[in-house]
């Protein structure tokens, strides 16, 4: 099962992208990896399709 990532920067974005997938059948996840050594965060859209093989 493949998962893709999608980087997205904007909090509304990323509800929006969420919600299209979702009813488009994937399966969403929402997470964040740290930029760097300071404060600053990455957030990203991670999906895959159950079952898919």
């Amino acid at each position: 099962m493949d998962h893709y990532l999608i980087e997205c920067a904007k909090d509304a974005d990323r509800d929006t992208l969420a919600v299209i997938l979702v009813r488009n059948g994937y399966t969403v996840r929402r997470h964040r990896a740290k930029k760097g050594k300071g404060n600053a965060y990455v957030y990203y859209i991670e999906y895959w399709k159950e079952g898919q093989k």
